[in-house]
């Protein structure tokens, strides 16, 4: 039973609701009254301010009673051609002499048919309400790239069908057309394997989570079982410790770029550090005085961690140990700014002949950090651990104790100058 709010009653003249909650389990219905709590103030507040989602809202407190009450929700045509007498009598027995209980007639009779909701607007519900705790640890500039890739596969979408088409009439056809655009541009060389099964994950993604959302489960998805097997991919080459040593660690090659940028690339040497875990370093991540100096890749109240397996505490050595002491809160310059890092760094060293080839990158630093350690016979699990990717055991305390990674470390570190 709830008393209608005073500032309701104007849009509501029910004076109280009271309902059956059709369940013997305390918990449950505690968890069906929440639910309808929560439409009822969403229908509320909705009719006062005028929301154009109103429809939306209304078919969703369909929906779910349907469900309190035990029946599937089906669109008044549908129930007329599938449903046999007796099937449509029982659901005229839940509705009688409640005839002014609009909610339960549009649930037990499909009254209401899916609002008409676009692409775009179907987004825009999964990004604000449907994902919003998968988001809530992503940064504004990790926010902006995660919503700019998504939007980008909804507008490709919508110029592949050549129409911007509400998500409820989005077919078969249309994923078939959409894969088969994809895979044109794959055969073409003009995407790769891994942006084609991006694109359309995030249709698949979208479509499916924003029906859950609706309450419409079992609802076929146009995307379902299309995807692209994973073609074997371009594998970035280390840097040789000779290239290393000459253009990075020792003499002036990095002279003329600013500090900040050049001490990153010395910590991501001898840490194997991705540049984004660096850039983004605060002072509580940066222990120098430990009796081993380490920094932690850990998230932040307002930047998160590519995965789990990512947050480690890495020993410092060597040129990251000096780099680290001339920047011990951090940098600031490129906090949140990787991409701007990025960018400007691989650009300087071409510029400035720093790539071993034309198929090195920054990144490559990376690659010649693990290589440097198989080489000096680091096991396989202590790699994983230093280079943040997944292991399928349990940690046995290297992140803990970082003596062994330390002396690990301190062997191969490279001679320096800074």
């Amino acid at each position: 039973m709830r008393r209608i709010p005073k500032r309701f009653q104007d849009i509501d003249d029910r004076h109280t609701i009271r309902r059956s909650l059709k369940t013997q389990s305390i918990d449950e219905a505690r968890a069906r009254r929440d639910a309808f709590e929560e439409t009822e103030d969403q229908f509320w507040a909705s009719s006062i301010l005028g929301d154009p989602d109103l429809a939306t809202i209304k078919y969703k407190q369909a929906l779910l009673r349907a469900e309190l009450i035990g029946v599937r929700y089906m669109v008044a045509e549908d129930i007329a051609q599938t449903e046999t007498v007796t099937q449509i009598i029982a659901r005229s027995k839940l509705t009688f002499n409640k005839e002014e209980d609009e909610t339960l007639f549009n649930a037990a009779f499909g009254g209401l048919k899916p609002p008409p909701t676009t692409l775009d607007k179907a987004f825009n519900l999964y990004r604000e309400t449907i994902a919003a705790d998968e988001l809530e640890g992503k940064s504004d500039n990790q926010l902006r790239k995660w919503t700019v890739v998504k939007q980008g596969s909804i507008t490709l979408f919508k110029q592949v069908v050549k129409a911007d088409i509400p998500i409820g009439e989005v077919t078969r056809d249309h994923g078939l057309q959409f894969y088969k655009h994809l895979l044109e541009k794959l055969k073409a060389g003009a995407i790769g394997t891994s942006m084609a099964k991006r694109r359309i994950g995030d249709l698949r993604a979208l479509y499916r989570e924003y029906y859950i959302y609706m309450g419409e489960e079992d609802r076929p998805n146009p995307f379902r079982n299309l995807s692209f097997k994973t073609s074997s991919k371009r594998v970035r080459p280390p840097f040789s410790d000779k290239w290393l040593i000459e253009k990075f660690t020792t003499g002036n090659a990095l002279a003329t770029i600013n500090d900040e940028a050049r001490l990153i690339i010395m910590v991501m040497i001898e840490t194997g550090a991705r540049p984004s875990e660096i850039a983004n370093l605060r002072r509580n991540n940066i222990h120098l005085n430990a009796e081993i100096p380490f920094i932690s890749i850990a998230p932040t109240d307002d930047i998160e961690i590519k995965t789990e397996t990512s947050i480690r505490n890495i020993p410092l050595v060597g040129i990251a140990l000096e780099a680290m002491k001339q920047s011990p809160e951090g940098f600031p310059r490129y906090y949140d700014k990787t991409d701007a890092f990025s960018g400007m760094v691989n650009k300087f060293c071409r510029e400035n002949g720093l790539l071993e080839t034309d198929q090195h990158s920054l990144y490559c630093i990376r690659h010649s950090f693990e290589r440097r350690m198989k080489e000096k016979g680091v096991d396989f699990e202590l790699r994983c651990r230093l280079m943040g990717h997944g292991i399928d055991r349990p940690k046995y305390g290297y992140d803990d104790d970082l003596t062994i990674p330390h002396r690990v470390l301190s062997e191969m570190a490279l001679p320096f100058s800074i």
